[in-house]
């Protein structure tokens, strides 16, 4: 469900769902699949279980806010779960929260076991860019051998992936650089009087996207294939009304 069914959108899930009901030998819950989990109790449960309260930004700011819904309890069980073995990539339309999930659960990484890196790709985004965003988070260890600081783990965030100009030659030239780091775990040295391998230690990667229609740059699917991939699926008018109730509750008990 959470592999080959993690990368559908919503009406696809939906078909699938359908067709592992049909065969499976297991009871599984009613209601839609993709809404619960397999406890350590073994037994099936929503993911409403494991929604936590909402708090308040204090001082409040509207883009700060952050309400806890299932979804994002269900993200969260994912991202934890992989951090350490996959690169992640979450895509989506404009809405489904990809940034703000990614954004949170960096965030609580803790800070003496990982260094933390975002880059916010753009259209004029070049590969020299991300060697130097790279470079200013690492440091030698022995050799040409480079990593995070203290022992730490790099954890690089790539927001925006999609945005970088395809070349004359068909390649988006820090996807191909990027590419190059999680099949071989090196970059290339810019020096003028000769070109060394760097490799980069003990680094992990999520990363955020939007859904490959028009106007979305294709991206290059071997780069892709790196990814544990899921697909952000809209909110149900449900979910939004329960998130604006909190909003507004929360600020009725309060001073305004």
């Amino acid at each position: 469900m959470w592999s080959i069914g993690a990368q559908l959108d919503l009406n696809s899930k939906k078909r699938f769902e359908t067709f592992l009901k049909g065969i499976s030998p297991l009871n599984l819950p009613d209601g839609f699949l993709y809404d619960f989990y397999f406890s350590e109790e073994r037994e099936w449960q929503p993911w409403d279980m494991k929604i936590k309260e909402y708090k308040q930004p204090n001082p409040f700011s509207f883009y700060q806010v952050f309400v806890p819904t299932s979804t994002a309890a269900l993200y969260d069980d994912i991202l934890n779960r992989l951090i350490c073995i996959f690169p992640i990539l979450f895509i989506g339309e404009r809405g489904t929260a990809k940034t703000v999930t990614l954004d949170k659960f960096v965030a609580s990484l803790p800070v003496d076991d990982f260094k933390k890196l975002k880059i916010i790709m753009s259209s004029n985004t070049k590969s020299h860019e991300i060697r130097k965003f790279l470079d200013s988070s690492i440091e030698k260890r022995v050799g040409n051998r480079f990593g995070a600081p203290s022992g730490k783990k790099l954890n690089i965030f790539v927001d925006d992936m999609h945005m970088p100009q395809v070349d004359l030659y068909g390649t988006q030239q820090p996807i191909a650089l990027l590419l190059t780091l999680l099949d071989h775990g090196f970059m290339y040295t810019r020096n003028k009087n000769d070109i060394i391998q760097k490799y980069i230690k003990d680094i992990s990667m999520v990363a955020a996207m939007g859904l490959p229609t028009s106007g979305i740059h294709p991206i290059d699917p071997r780069f892709i294939a790196r990814f544990s991939t899921f697909h952000l699926t809209g909110l149900s008018d449900d979910v939004l009304r329960s998130i604006f109730s909190k909003i507004i509750e929360c600020r009725s008990d309060c001073d305004i």
